[in-house]
């Protein structure tokens, strides 16, 4: 691949993770990171990642899940959208649902102390 080419492939990639991956006003270094680390996976891995989202059904097994269980998304999500991660809460017998307002899919790097904070007030409250 020339270096035009490979350019090209990294400026389309950063606008595919920029769109798909994150939510408002992201900074350039998180979604050049998330686009490094997609670009770094070999394609047949991403295939069946891709693959085994489409074909997961996981609606009989989440009324049986016998731990406690947090969601941490965001409202920007365009994987997994909002009333998906409500419904997968409302399934689980103990879940909390914590929704990031403006963040996407990426909402660990968006909003990272709150995530930090959240996930750490889980784990005591668990483990206490």
């Amino acid at each position: 691949m020339s270096g035009t080419d490979h350019q090209e492939t990294k400026t389309t990639a950063y606008g595919m993770v920029r769109w798909g991956a994150f939510g408002k006003k992201p900074k350039g270094a998180q979604v050049e990171h998330v686009r490094d680390m997609v670009l770094g996976t070999p394609m047949t891995t991403l295939s069946l990642a891709a693959k085994a989202c489409l074909d997961f059904h996981y609606d009989y097994y989440l009324p049986e899940v016998d731990v406690p269980v947090i969601l941490l998304v965001g409202d920007k999500d365009k994987l997994t959208n909002r009333e998906a991660n409500e419904r997968t809460a409302g399934l689980l017998p103990d879940a909390r649902l914590k929704v990031f307002e403006g963040a996407g899919h990426c909402s660990l790097l968006e909003r990272r102390s709150e995530f930090n904070a959240e996930l750490e007030a889980f784990l005591d409250e668990v483990f206490d």
